[in-house]
């Protein structure tokens, strides 16, 4: 298996698991159940944050699927982009 595709499954994997095996703690983390309190809200994400980009300094604290899953979207772009795949082809302006 190539750098590539490694990093494709390994991606797939760690989406697999926050957004189907983890969706109950998913949605109460980003904030879709009333139980949670704002202190809690600032563990998972800051002003400016997004699912992808928290600007957080632990991304896994207490959602260790979420840690794995980002890095391998950042590391599955990182292997997109050396292999030559355009990954701006929703971009209107281009």
């Amino acid at each position: 298996m190539n750098d590539l595709e490694s990093a494709l499954v390994n991606f797939m994997t760690s989406f697999e698991m926050v957004f189907d095996e983890d969706w109950e703690y998913t949605m109460l983390t980003m904030g879709m159940e009333d139980s949670l309190s704002d202190y809690v809200i600032a563990d998972f994400y800051t002003k400016g944050g997004t699912f992808l980009n928290p600007k957080v300094p632990d991304e896994s604290n207490n959602w260790f699927h979420r840690g794995w899953l980002l890095a391998a979207h950042r590391k599955l772009i990182h292997e997109m982009e050396k292999s030559g795949y355009d990954l701006n082809i929703f971009n209107e302006d281009e």
